[in-house]
């Protein structure tokens, strides 16, 4: 043996000599090891800074100083960006490359020259150090557990410039729970077994062989086992999961038991003495500490025991087992670190991270990019996405740029679809992504690009055109592939804006023809399963825009659509195929939104004829069978018994269409509706239908979901083609119908059935409607029922507030809850503003001009203008390099409900009609004050625009 196989290096001296800097500054994430386990996360981000100078990493570096990485002709200049990425990535793997030929043959110099002059041992000193290590190696047989392997060094793993390879080493498969039970189970039989001395008496060689005889199941009858009341019971027969708890303190403790007292290391440099004095240190050494065998405790049972205590979430007893594992001298991949990391990072704890980040440190073993993510994964799954801005932004001025992984994170915990999102975070994700393209990832993923294309159809602030660019760049420019996801994201962000609707088609036509040349190509899975075939987001996407433009040809289409291809693709794809809620709700409000192509005016009214039709036997036999397999023909809310308008006839009734069998596949929908009264009756029959398929769970419709989305949706077709009296009637009454009580017993009204009763009412057409409102109160009952409405669930949000704030932690969290709540039901501020202003326009119209004054002053007294200027927050602060869109352009969160001038110019007419002077003049002030209240809040965003840009200049 030769003498450099135990002489070791310092591993900070190594880090320094590998990357040439000095030792006491070796790495730019280096903690002080003084400091105990208890640190906070703050202290830990702040006191991980390193020291290095800007100057090392520049922008631009002139021509001359360019270093040739090999001895091959100067590449050409690449044409594309996707030649300059592949071109990047060919540079950054020859560096690698020579780093680490560099690095070596750096490490080889240095041992070369630290055993230069060291004499070489002798054969008597080789011999006494063999019988040494035999003296206290388990004996070999083959009862015996095998041999582990040898600990890796500092020096081989862990540094920051083999993060990369970190990064991408694959991870280990868990062990399955049924492995797990064997496994642990054998593992604890056998540790019951052995016990170490205690009260630290020392263990004899005879004792250790008897203890190594003993955990390969040999009985020993000469083991020294301490004091009969500090021995763990003995286990019995149960299986583990019935103990899992339990069993594994059990373990631990048992494992813990049998460590090594600490043994000084031996001096890095050999000593002059005799070769006997020095045997005899070492024959000393190993007789007054008891060691552990190795062997004892096998890779396999600790990794078992780590995988149970991260399924059981009891991430201190897995923190322990790592440990143990050193302390048993078992290297510990950074694949179990990084497992550890992400289940600290799920549960939001990023003082665990932290910590165990620092151990890490203090082992030498410096994080790679990917484990130090998980400390802002941890912030983002404890709700603090600002503080998770602000620490990729410290990672990039440590020169420490996460992975884009850590990027796409953050960008869609702020651009996660929910009713509370705030238009300030939609603006970070927006200027993240500009920032990390600038600093960090030019070329983002094309999961990346989904979100971000996803965000651009946000229904309060749609951006078609952006949607467009992205997917440009991304199939163009960096020549990636686009999903199924994409082609969906983009189809919902054009069909949110009424001048790309047809643009969302022609991208459908795109999809289905990568759809075709898949199935051409035998590339399907199953039946038509190509990963690109339309879905019910496919389809529901289409239909955002068949609402807005009121299409009711190609919504019709759809929907027959979807159900030939759930009927074709059978229960297989039921999940992707069937129609959902989002779809009926979108289909009833294109029914709503559908203008017909024949006014009421424009029927002619045909005389019934006399006489019966001569085969009148025949046609009530086939009206009977009909009424047998169409169960809407005797639904409580079919309406084929009594047309709507009084100037139409039975004669003019369409063909009802064969709802029944819309999931055949031969299935062709009738001709499209060309009146109001039709466009009613076939939505009415489309209602029974989905009602009957989801009592019977039967259909085409049977996924749908009983929500009062959905029953205000079909409330919207009656509110917009039939009569005010009826549609109305229809509203109060369907609450309490049969069959809807029967699917679900808590569906009641919300902000939204009230708002649509009450933006018609304010849309009155004709004397006769304007009379119906008048009289009997309709209106005034109408509104009162919305304001007991309103005062029940704001009370039920309040007490939902108070209950979150005395459970959670911090009060935004319980705010946000109750938020969302309101949201959920129809209080939001736009909401309840649109409610006023319609109840408002509606006493106008019916010339109650007092009650209207009289409700404009107590929207007033209860949404004051100064609310608006106390409900302002500036927004947080952060070191983007970049701004995706101007402050000017962002909407405002949190204002306050308002009424400005023309949400009562109807009421000011009706006063400047009567001369009441006085009235005008309290119109006039009160929306006055709401808009003085928004200029100022106006003024206050962009005076704070301007100190921020102001600062940047200066800063730069």
């Amino acid at each position: 043996m030769s003498a450099s196989a135990v002489q070791t290096v310092a591993p900070e001296t190594e880090f320094a000599e590998t990357f040439g800097e000095e030792p006491a500054s070796s790495s730019s994430f280096q903690l002080d090891r003084g400091q105990g386990q208890e640190q906070d996360v703050h202290t830990y981000e702040a006191r991980s800074a390193g020291t290095t100078s800007s100057s090392a990493f520049p922008l631009y570096r002139p021509e001359n100083s360019v270093s040739t990485l090999s001895d091959e002709p100067e590449m050409a200049i690449p044409s594309s960006r996707a030649e300059l990425r592949l071109a990047v990535e060919r540079l950054e793997q020859e560096t690698r490359v020579l780093e680490s030929q560099a690095a070596q043959t750096e490490k080889l110099q240095l041992t070369n020259e630290t055993i230069s002059d060291l004499p070489p041992y002798t054969e008597a000193e080789l011999e006494e150090f063999y019988r040494s290590v035999m003296a206290s190696s388990p004996p070999s047989t083959d009862a015996c557990i095998g041999l582990l392997g040898a600990p890796q060094t500092a020096s081989t793993s862990g540094l920051i410039g083999n993060s990369e390879e970190t990064e991408n080493e694959p991870r280990r498969k868990m062990i399955s729970k049924r492995e797990r039970r064997e496994i642990l189970g054998a593992l604890e039989k056998r540790l019951t077994f052995y016990r170490a001395p205690v009260d630290g008496a020392a263990g004899s060689s005879a004792d250790v062989k008897e203890a190594a005889r003993a955990s390969a199941g040999v009985r020993a009858t000469s083991l020294t086992l301490g004091n009969a009341q500090d021995l763990p019971a003995t286990i019995d027969d149960r299986p583990v999961a019935r103990r899992r708890g339990a069993g594994r303190k059990r373990m631990l403790g048992l494992i813990q038991n049998l460590m090594p007292a600490p043994v000084e290391e031996p001096p890095t440099q050999r000593s002059n003495a005799p070769v006997d004095e020095v045997s005899a240190n070492i024959e000393s050494s190993f007789e007054v500490t008891p060691v552990v065998q190795t062997g004892l405790v096998s890779r396999s049972e600790f990794l078992a025991l780590f995988d149970d205590c991260i399924q059981s979430q009891d991430l201190s007893s897995a923190r322990q087992v790592l440990d143990s594992m050193r302390d048993h001298g078992l290297a510990v991949p950074a694949s179990e670190i990084t497992l550890l990391l992400d289940a600290y990072a799920k549960k939001g704890d990023s003082t665990g991270v932290a910590e165990l980040l620092q151990k890490e440190e203090q082992l030498h073993r410096s994080p790679s990019r990917t484990q130090l993510a998980t400390l802002v994964q941890a912030h983002l799954s404890a709700g603090k996405k600002h503080q998770a801005v602000h620490l990729l932004h410290d990672f990039e001025a440590r020169q420490l740029t996460l992975p884009q992984s850590a990027y796409r994170s953050v960008i869609d915990t702020l651009l996660a679809p929910s009713p509370t999102m705030k238009q300030a975070d939609k603006a970070l994700a927006w200027d993240l992504f500009a920032h990390m393209r600038l600093v960090a990832h030019p070329v983002p993923s094309v999961e990346l690009y989904n979100t971000m294309i996803r965000a651009c159809a946000d229904p309060k602030d749609p951006q078609p055109e952006v949607a467009l660019d992205m997917f440009t760049q991304m199939v163009q420019e960096n020549q990636q592939t686009p999903t199924a996801d994409t082609y969906n994201m983009m189809i919902r962000a054009l069909a949110k804006v009424k001048k790309y609707y047809y643009e969302s088609f022609r991208l459908l036509r795109q999809m289905l023809e990568i759809h075709q040349t898949a199935l051409q190509a035998g590339l399907a899975v199953g039946q038509m399963e190509t990963g690109y075939e339309p879905t019910v987001v496919t389809f529901n996407a289409l239909l955002e825009g068949t609402k807005r433009v009121g299409d009711l040809g190609r919504a019709r289409w759809i929907l027959a659509e979807m159900a030939k291809i759930g009927a074709f693709v059978g229960d297989g794809g039921h999940d992707k195929m069937l129609s959902n809620e989002e779809t009926m709700v979108n289909v009833f409000h294109t029914y709503a939104a559908f203008t017909p192509l024949v006014g009421r005016a424009d029927v002619k009214v045909a005389t019934p004829k006399a006489s019966a039709p001569p085969d009148a036997s025949l046609q009530s036999d086939s009206n009977s069978s009909s009424d047998q397999r169409n169960p809407a023909a005797h639904s409580p809310s079919a309406v084929s018994d009594e047309p709507i308008d009084s100037q139409e006839t039975h004669d003019q009734v369409p063909r009802p269409m064969s709802l029944l069998d819309i999931g055949s596949p031969d299935f062709v929908p009738p001709y499209q509706p060309q009146t109001a009264y039709e466009a009613f009756t076939e939505a009415t029959q489309l209602f029974d239908l989905v009602l009957y398929n989801i009592a019977s769970q039967q259909g085409a419709f049977r996924q749908v979901a009983p929500t009062p989305r959905l029953i205000n949706a079909y409330l919207s077709v009656a509110l917009a083609h039939a009569p005010l009296d009826k549609a109305l009637h229809m509203q109060m009454g369907i609450w309490h119908d049969e069959r809807i009580v029967s699917l679900h017993q808590n569906l009641r009204p919300n902000g939204w059935t009230y708002l649509f009763a009450l933006e018609r009412c304010a849309a009155a057409k004709n004397k006769p409607e304007k009379h119906f409102l008048a009289e009997d109160d309709v209106l005034e009952r109408i509104w009162q029922g919305y304001e007991r409405w309103n005062t029940e669930e704001i009370a039920v949000a309040n007490r939902l507030n108070n209950e979150r704030t005395s459970r959670a932690s911090e009060t935004s969290l319980a705010q946000e809850e109750a938020d969302r709540y309101k949201l959920n039901v129809g209080l939001g501020p736009r909401e309840v503003e649109r409610c006023w202003v319609a109840v408002i326009a509606a006493f106008a119209l019916i010339e109650n001009t007092s009650r209207a004054l009289q409700l404009l002053g107590e929207f007033r007294d209860r949404f004051p203008p100064d609310a608006i200027i106390s409900a302002y927050s500036p927004s947080p602060r952060f070191a983007n390099k970049i701004r995706f869109n101007p402050s000017q352009r962002m909407l405002e969160d949190n204002i306050p409900p308002h009424i400005l001038f023309h949400d009562v110019e109807r009421l000011h007419h009706r006063f400047v009609r009567d001369g009441d002077l006085q009235g005008v003049g309290k119109i006039k002030w009160t929306t006055l004050g709401y808009q003085l209240a928004l200029e100022k809040r106006k003024n206050m965003r962009l005076a704070e625009t301007k100190v921020k840009k102001s600062r940047t200049i200066s800063t730069v």
